[in-house]
């Protein structure tokens, strides 16, 4: 794993850089795993590796454990994905692990939706570009994507 600051003002914020390592979902389960416990990572990128559905669960749960467990500390906020094998079942493991669940109507409101979704990872941008979402994978995510956190997701050449 490469590990660098990120181009922020607090240096304790690090980037893991796991690009074009030619990485299978056994590799992406047990960065999940060692990822878990680091407190400084924030942001994720692993594009153009050979990733589908069980490596994303992996990291949808490794997620989901630091918010769990990290309460007002920084968690991974941010993940590239691009250029993997990412297809629906893989999206779908995103909407409701790191979406929480379908939007409600909060949602479409634009109103305050924190009593619905508060306790959700709070995931402000994710790439998924050029993967095998088509068109359910990425009405999986689009939807959902209008929750309270997600500042930009990127779905191009899908």
């Amino acid at each position: 794993l490469i590990s660098y600051p990120t181009v922020s003002d607090d240096f304790d914020q690090l980037c893991i850089n796991l690009d074009n390592l030619d990485l299978q979902d056994a590799d992406m389960i047990i960065a999940s795993f060692a990822l878990r416990k680091n407190e400084r990572v924030v942001h994720l990128t692993a594009s153009g590796n050979n990733i589908g559905a069980p490596g994303v669960a992996a990291l949808v749960e490794c997620i989901q454990y630091q918010q769990k467990h990290r309460k007002n500390r920084s968690t991974i906020n941010s993940v590239n994905l691009s250029d993997n094998l990412i297809d629906f079942n893989g999206a779908a493991y995103i909407s409701k692990g790191l979406f929480g669940h379908p939007p409600c109507d909060r949602h479409y409101q634009q109103s305050s939706c924190r009593q619905c979704c508060g306790s959700a990872p709070k995931l402000k941008y994710l790439d998924l570009s050029n993967n095998l979402l088509k068109e359910n994978g990425i009405k999986s995510l689009v939807l959902p994507q209008k929750m309270c956190f997600l500042k930009e997701l990127r779905l191009n050449k899908n």
